[in-house]
């Protein structure tokens, strides 16, 4: 047994659905998850006839409300407002008692010693809990969104701190290439190599570390140079096979250029089987080690800030032995 009965009184002509639970025989519709169920059979019903859903509160007459009825939505248009920027209860109260609304938190046995169980709302001596407001204004909701707003304002904070300390290194590199773009641009150098003259391309290859293949008058084979085109290598056979250095496996090419005193970035095999490109030199040309970066050593480094010099050194201990290259 069900009744249907429509309302077109009103500005938006809407139905109410009345149904009976206990059947013919005497036996009761389960209850059980009712609240989800109908939800279910009421998309299925809009889907099958092509009705609509309400939009909310957002959309309430307010003019046509009274009594208790438009406290509620007042209350629940302060709290739509402001949650967006509080990040603490205690901003959050203290900005609706500016809009003469009192919260109040309601403790485990009344008890405020005690954990906080709840929150309640009172406008012009009408008191609301949080949930009756809206299913979404909960105590516990409530607790989560101002958490999230909280978390949210800290990374604000730390990215303009951030943005702060570099902002002195960011205007040295701006100013150094406004700089570069008010002098004139060196005339380019025609390369050439075994009278065999090279490609943009090539070029680039060997300022990246790469080894080319020239074949001139009676003589062919690969070239390897530093990246400032100063210095030249010649392979007959291909310079990119594995070698072991000290600790490192890299190329031949790379380790040749390190051993004649040159600053390379290196091509090296690390652990797993994984490869990266540290610059790699050596100090002195008798050492046996190579030391190591990940920056260009030739370049200066920017100049720490103030408050970078402050902070303390961190110094870490590792759980477990560090990564390395591969032998």
């Amino acid at each position: 047994q069900y009744l249907v009965v429509r309302h077109t009184d009103t500005k938006h002509p809407h139905l109410h659905i009345l149904y009976n639970r206990v059947r013919y025989d005497t036996t009761l519709v389960s209850d059980r998850n009712e609240r989800l169920r109908n939800m279910r059979i009421c998309k299925e019903l809009k889907q099958e006839y092509g009705l609509t859903f309400s939009r909310g509160k957002e959309q309430v007459a307010t003019e046509r409300l009274h009594g208790p009825e438009q406290l509620r939505h007042r209350i629940y248009n302060h709290l739509r407002e402001l949650l967006s920027d509080c990040t603490s209860w205690t901003a959050l109260a203290e900005e609706l008692i500016k809009r003469q609304v009192v919260t109040t938190f309601v403790y485990r046995g009344g008890d405020p010693t005690k954990e906080i169980q709840g929150v309640t709302f009172t406008l012009e001596g009408h008191t609301f809990k949080a949930s009756q407001v809206d299913r979404k204004f909960s105590y516990g909701r409530l607790t989560q969104r101002i958490e999230q707003n909280r978390l949210r304002q800290a990374m604000i904070e730390q990215v303009r701190n951030y943005m702060d300390e570099q902002r002195p290194q960011v205007a040295a590199i701006l100013q150094k290439q406004e700089a570069e773009k008010q002098q004139p641009e060196p005339p380019r150098r025609n390369l050439s190599i075994a009278g065999v003259p090279l490609t943009e391309k090539q070029i680039e290859m060997l300022r990246d570390g790469e080894p080319i293949f020239v074949r001139g008058t009676g003589s062919e084979g690969y070239v390897v140079m530093d990246d400032r085109l100063q210095m030249a290598w010649v392979y007959r056979d291909d310079p990119r096979d594995w070698v072991e250095s000290g600790k490192y496996t890299m190329r031949r090419m790379d380790r040749d250029r390190i051993e004649s005193g040159y600053v390379v970035r290196a091509l090296v095999k690390w652990w797993g089987g994984t490869t990266a490109r540290p610059y790699l030199w050596k100090e002195k040309a008798l050492d046996t080690t190579y030391r190591e970066s990940w920056d260009d050593p030739r370049e200066p480094r920017p100049a720490q800030t103030q408050k970078q010099q402050d902070r303390p050194r961190r110094f870490i201990t590792p759980k477990k032995k560090s990564r390395g290259p591969s032998r």
